[in-house]
């Protein structure tokens, strides 16, 4: 689950960076 909720928020950051996940 914590590894899950990291990836989530990476993803987030990946997709205020660029624009996809």
């Amino acid at each position: 689950m914590l590894f899950a909720n990291l990836k989530i928020l990476i993803c987030y950051v990946f997709v205020l960076s660029r624009a996809f996940c």
